[in-house]
């Protein structure tokens, strides 16, 4: 009696642990369903067209136009959001010498955003006729006309080749010539006419209303402007001319 009910419980556990082992298998096998369906999907919707891009939209460009910058992003005709070569279009627009940082990013479900940061010109170095447009870094970002030229001309700056777009002057006369007119206050600065950038040690400036700064070196900033803005304020003449070559020593000259 006791060995039938022994074998009765022996019976029960392996059918219990029997219909355990197959919910095990069943549950492993729907999971196995699901995964092989959805690799499937992502799969499928990453090679169909089903976000393919058919707008794209630019943002902060000024001096380029938006369909400037979509023509130099050129994205891939029939590119889907999730194919999308971002760094590429990245890189295409970045090479612009207009622009200084270019950010991609996908709008679902079919638009390519643009977002530029543009360079702003903020001198030109005279080349013959022509003046060629820098930034604060002294990036070149096209070239125009002397004549149509508003910005503060940089001349007989000493350069080994004509300067191409995006390229970077590194010279010590023209780093030295934007640091210069950078260490100007606004009023000023907006008021220069010419920089004469021949050599580092005897950089002048000239205003449009006639007035010759001679600045030097861009060392001491601070206390050469402290003296320019004191002598022009304190004049009791129009003043013609100022040397804050030495700061601690300035010279000035005013009209008869």
């Amino acid at each position: 009696m006791n060995s039938e009910l022994a074998d009765s419980k022996r019976r029960e556990r392996e059918q219990r642990l029997a219909r355990t082992r197959n919910k095990g298998r069943f549950r492993l096998a729907v999971v196995a369903i699901a995964l092989v369906g959805l690799v499937g999907g992502v799969v499928w919707v990453y090679q169909s067209s089903v976000f393919e891009v058919t707008s794209v939209k630019v943002s902060g460009a000024a001096r380029l136009s938006g369909q400037e910058v979509e023509r130099i992003a050129d994205v891939p005709s029939g590119a889907t959001l999730l194919k999308l070569p971002v760094q590429a279009i990245e890189r295409r627009v970045k090479s612009n010498p207009w622009v200084v940082d270019a950010k991609v990013t996908r709008q679902f479900p079919h638009t390519v955003v643009i977002r530029v940061q543009e360079r702003r010109p903020f001198a030109a170095v005279v080349v013959g006729r022509l003046a060629y447009l820098v930034d604060t870094s002294g990036v070149v970002l096209a070239a125009q006309p002397v004549t149509m030229t508003p910005l503060p001309l940089f001349v007989e700056v000493p350069l080994s080749s004509t300067p191409l777009p995006s390229q970077r002057l590194t010279g010590r006369e023209v780093e030295n010539a934007l640091a210069v007119l950078k260490a100007l206050p606004a009023s000023l600065r907006g008021q220069v006419d010419r920089v004469y950038a021949k050599t580092v040690d005897d950089l002048r400036l000239v205003t449009k209303s006639g007035l010759e700064i001679v600045f030097g070196r861009a060392e001491q900033l601070d206390k050469k402007r402290f003296v320019i803005e004191n002598l022009i304020k304190q004049s009791p003449k129009k003043i013609i001319y100022i040397d804050v070559k030495a700061p601690d020593a300035p010279t000035a000259k005013y009209a008869p």
